[in-house]
């Protein structure tokens, strides 16, 4: 929460004219983004040195940018 508070006061850009739901913070970046990456970070880094094999470090890899590219395109669908 703090790292997303931190984000939102550096990058300060306002939330578009056409959102759905009224929210007190900037739009930029978005909160459900930024923590999803970090997540994802956190548990490749805790995650990728047990596996021993290359094949299961790539899936997983993979599996944790398509869950992050698609929260990045939701939030940019839902506005």
């Amino acid at each position: 929460g703090l790292v997303t508070m931190a984000a939102k006061d550096l990058a300060g850009r306002p939330r578009p004219v056409t959102e759905f739901v009224t929210a007190p913070s900037t739009s930029f970046p978005s909160g459900h983004a930024l923590e999803l990456t970090a997540s994802v970070l956190a548990l490749l880094t805790f995650l990728l040195p047990m596996t021993n094999h290359r094949w299961l470090r790539v899936v997983s890899v993979a599996v944790a940018a398509l869950g992050v590219v698609t929260v990045g395109t939701a939030r940019v669908a839902l506005n």
